[in-house]
């Protein structure tokens, strides 16, 4: 048995070779890749959200994607997202990015003071990953609409 695997380790290593293609490979590439990789994820600017539904009062967790982004001055204030959620729930709706409004619509004098002692970490946190949606959709595990508000963070490179 030792041999055998001798044998097919040497036949894989001698005809094996290299593959050669036109395009960079991910491993032969690793910062194009990466690169690659941030344009995606920031192009979806996914989000991990709670979702609230107002119709059965409950709570559950769901990822979204955005499928168009409201941009002013080339910041991003807002989005029309798609997502999906546990108990099997589709939803879509519109979503104020708050990062983007922070940074393009609150005076910096503002900041200032909001951002003092106690309010100092949540404000980080809030003004940098914070996303907020109204949604509609479908519970395919109760069979019936799912309307509510989202809240959650983005992931943004």
């Amino acid at each position: 048995m030792k041999k055998l695997v001798w044998l097919f380790g040497a036949w894989c290593l001698l005809l094996g070779g290299t593959v050669w293609a036109e395009e960079a490979a991910v491993l032969n590439a690793p910062s194009e890749t990466a690169e690659k990789v941030k344009a995606v994820v920031n192009a979806l600017n996914p989000s991990y959200e709670t979702f609230w539904n107002w119709d059965s009062g409950e709570f559950s967790q769901g990822v979204s994607a955005s499928l168009y982004t409201v941009k002013s001055a080339q910041i991003p204030v807002g989005s029309v997202r798609l997502g999906f959620g546990t108990n099997e729930i589709l939803y879509g709706g519109a979503a104020l990015d708050l990062p983007g409004i922070c940074k393009r619509w609150l005076p910096a004098n503002v900041k200032g003071i909001a951002t003092t002692a106690p309010l100092d970490i949540l404000w980080s946190v809030a003004g940098k990953y914070g996303r907020v949606a109204l949604v509609g959709g479908y519970s395919f595990a109760e069979e019936e609409p799912a309307y509510g508000l989202t809240f959650g963070a983005a992931l943004t490179f």
